[in-house]
């Protein structure tokens, strides 16, 4: 019974263990689903190309190019990505690796197929790094290209490290026209300002160590424990930076100088080795600075056995195509002799100083011819340059004398229509001046006429009123003294058109608008026209409505009526009428005068209707035009007044509208 009891109980829980696995088996399913899908999304991310916008974008994690080189070139079929890619390739290949500058010419060629600005900007910074030790003006010319970049989109890092450049171009070609201690110190200045602005501690581990190597050169120096603090920070922050680590290489190289500045040569040696160490992944000939300050080192500790098998490590590295250490190789031979002579070995000591030789004068010979195709190039472009500008000269030259004949034919051409222009007024003016002079003379002799009138009439009547006397005809006399009257008064309105005309001609009559009461204006001269028709045997029949008003020059005004009535009078037939109405309606004031006249041409109608409307011009004397009308149309024109003529069944009427 115990042995059953236990067997169900075993059953039991095997079953238990039975059911746990298979629901951690059926949760496990999809837990590994879910890892697969978040690995697809990682690798995903992870495979997305790495946006490039500025100068710290191009530093490559371990900076090895060796390894780098076969997954970019696998990136040639995406060529945003491939260019990019290739630039930071080139910029780790720099004091690395012996394929420095290879991918340049590709560089060039996708950015002349799709532009790009901080691509343009690296590419001119690594084309500096590739000429400096060649060509340092034109290195300066890339350098320079870089900066403008750099400081349009104010990169901290790219501004830094064209500064740092520039302070190695300067202090490393004071044989060159570029070489300049004061340049040299203002881009150090400029570096060391950007590198205490940069918020990013890498700047301070690629920049801060040639700052202090180079501080001696515009600064005091430092104590060699102050130096040795300074770099230890930097070491540390490199363990943060793991992309960072391949500049320990350069670090150490930089702290053995203070080393071997102050005869440490054990510390010297120790953090050469370091630097070596760190070096692993470069090529030879970039690591023959660190064998060369190894040699300085064991120099310095009486190591001449060492000192000679670094030496030789310098000999034998092939020449590098970019001539970075040429001084190194040259130097090393040297070396070589010092050190077997201090171990005896006497049999080496010509070669060495021989090959010394030959390598100093090929490099002298090479900087000779370097400086004579500068030279050459400079000369062929100073000559180009002038002929340039001596075709430049020329074709300003013939510019300047076509505007001088364009300029002097508009001048002559200005000069010639100024000149048709005055003949052609002085031809107006003159026949305006004939004009003026015609109607002076018509003036005159019209004037002469019509005084002349009245005086013989008053010379008539006057002999007849001599005689009327003697003889005792006394109501003949009246008729005469009434007649005398008649041509006095007939005279003085001659007068007074005169004169108010030749106002109205000097500028002398202004029209003054006022308003008007229409029967006092009346009073002044109405009644006097009114006993003129009554000694002419007419009868002057006035229609004025009551308390009438009217907007006008009363004077201006006045002259038209009178010269209206004068005229209607003068010309009606005895026995008839003489009728003046005034009338208003909401548009204007109209004046009418009307008399009747037997006979009046249709002509002459016609001629008085066109000169009153402006059609055809008044000129005094001509179509038995006197003052009379010539004030009538000027004073109208000048009061906007309208005069209109017109002759039905024998009634000559005269309307004016206000």
């Amino acid at each position: 019974m115990t042995f059953c009891k236990k067997s169900n109980s075993l059953i039991a829980f095997l079953f238990r263990v039975r059911n746990f696995l298979l629901h951690t088996l059926y949760f496990m399913k999809y837990l590994l689903v879910l890892f697969f899908i978040v690995l697809i999304f990682v690798q995903d991310s992870f495979s997305q190309p790495k946006k490039t916008t500025s100068f710290r974008d191009y530093f490559i994690v371990n900076m090895n190019p060796d390894s780098l080189e076969k997954e970019v070139y696998t990136r040639k079929n995406e060529p945003d990505r491939y260019l990019h890619e290739l630039l930071r390739l080139e910029y780790s290949r720099y004091k690395i690796s012996d394929h420095f500058g290879n991918d340049l010419s590709s560089i060039q060629r996708l950015l002349a197929r799709k532009p790009s600005g901080i691509g343009t900007a690296m590419y001119h910074y690594i084309l500096g790094l590739r000429y400096k030790s060649e060509d340092a003006p034109r290195a300066l010319g890339y350098f320079q290209q870089a900066l403008s970049y750099f400081e349009r989109t104010k990169d901290t890092s790219g501004l830094a490290h064209c500064h740092l450049a520039l302070v190695r171009l300067n202090t490393d070609n004071f044989n060159d026209s570029i070489g300049d201690t004061k340049g040299a110190k203002y881009y150090f200045d400029k570096t060391v300002e950007l590198v205490e602005k940069s918020s990013d501690e890498r700047d301070r581990i690629s920049l801060l160590p040639r700052y202090l190597a180079d501080r001696d050169l515009f600064y005091e120096e430092m104590p060699l424990t102050e130096v040795e603090k300074e770099f230890r920070k930097i070491i540390q922050l490199v363990r943060k930076y793991p992309e960072m680590t391949f500049m320990l290489k350069d670090i150490y190289l930089n702290l053995s100088y203070f080393y071997l500045i102050n005869q440490k040569y054990t510390k010297a040696i120790e953090t050469l080795n370091l630097s070596l160490k760190n070096a692993s992944h470069c090529s030879p000939y970039n690591r023959v600075t660190i064998y060369s300050n190894l040699a300085s080192a064991n120099e310095g500790l009486e190591d001449y056995d060492e000192m000679e098998k670094l030496l030789e490590k310098i000999i034998a590295t092939p020449f590098p195509k970019i001539h970075f250490h040429e001084y190194v190789y040259i130097e090393a031979n040297f070396g070589l002799a010092l050190a077997a002579i201090q171990t005896k070995k006497l049999d080496r000591i010509m070669p060495y100083l021989i090959e010394y030789d030959g390598l100093n004068r090929a490099r002298a010979d090479r900087l000779k011819t370097r400086d004579l195709l500068n030279l050459q190039t400079k000369y062929e472009t100073e000559k180009k340059q002038a002929t340039i500008n001596t075709l430049n000269l020329e074709k300003q030259l013939i510019e300047d004398r076509n505007r001088l004949i364009i300029g002097s034919l508009l001048v002559a051409l200005l000069l010639l229509a100024i000149v048709s222009f005055l003949a052609i007024r002085l031809r107006s003016t003159n026949r305006a001046l004939q004009t003026i002079t015609r109607s002076r003379d018509k003036l005159f002799t019209v004037i002469a006429h019509d005084l002349r009138s009245p005086i013989n009439t008053y010379q008539g009547l006057s002999d007849t009123l001599g005689y009327l006397i003697k003889s005792q005809q006394v109501d003949r006399i009246q008729t005469v003294a009434r007649q005398i009257d008649q041509t006095g008064q007939n005279l003085s309105h001659l007068l007074t058109n005169l004169f108010e005309w030749s106002r109205s001609q000097l500028g002398q009559i202004q029209p003054r608008l006022q308003s008007i009461d229409v029967s006092s204006w009346l009073n002044g001269f109405l009644p006097v026209y009114k006993d003129s028709a009554l000694v002419k045997g007419v009868e002057l029949e006035t229609r004025i409505a009551e308390n009438m008003t009217l907007v006008s020059d009363p004077d201006m005004l006045s002259a038209i009526v009178r010269n209206l009535l004068d005229n209607a009078i003068k010309h009606c037939e005895r026995g008839k009428p003489v009728i003046f109405l005034m009338d208003t309606t909401a548009q204007h004031t109209r004046i009418i005068i009307q008399n009747t006249v037997s006979h009046f041409s249709e002509g002459k109608l016609l001629d008085l209707q066109q000169h009153l409307s402006g059609q055809k011009p008044l000129i005094y004397g001509e179509d038995n035009t006197g003052l009379g009308l010539l004030l009538i149309k000027e004073f109208a024109d000048s009061l906007q007044t309208s005069v209109q003529v017109s002759y039905v069944d024998g009634l000559l009427a005269f309307e004016i509208h206000i």
